[in-house]
């Protein structure tokens, strides 16, 4: 687990089986409370003669010397008058951000590049003459 990156990778040996998956997706808090295997069957009326078996387990921590970036978090906050609306931009206070505009995925238009004050800033964003839209929050490079 590698909570500064919030991201957890499972290896057996030399061998990669889960890399960099997400710790959490809703912005929990990243503290380590236990860890345990769970065995979960999936129909209860035929369980097989499945095992699990737990040979050199162990658990390592790494001190890393400098922190990752913040990747940004972007959030719809609602709708607005005029055909306006508001985003709500979330990272690091002291990292760059840019807010883009997609009508098709392919071709982005940047919205807003901004600093955030503090670790969330709303955005503000024009939605008339657009039947859909896609935005994304991106660090500048």
């Amino acid at each position: 687990m590698d909570f500064a990156s919030n991201s957890w990778t499972v290896s057996v040996g030399e061998e990669v089986l889960v890399d960099s998956k997400k710790l959490t997706t809703t912005g929990a808090a990243l503290t380590f409370g236990d860890l345990g295997p769970s065995w979960i069957i999936r129909n209860p009326e035929a369980p097989g003669d499945n095992y699990m078996v737990f040979d050199e387990y162990r658990i390592t921590a790494e001190i890393r010397d400098e922190m990752p970036e913040t990747p940004p978090i972007l959030e719809w906050a609602g709708s607005l008058i005029n055909g306006r609306a508001k985003l709500r931009l979330g990272g690091n206070a002291t990292t760059n951000y840019t807010v883009e505009a997609s009508d098709d995925l392919t071709n982005w238009t940047s919205i807003e590049t901004t600093k955030l004050e503090d670790t969330w800033k709303e955005v503000l964003i024009d939605t008339r003459g657009h039947t859909q839209r896609f935005y994304r929050a991106r660090t500048v490079d």
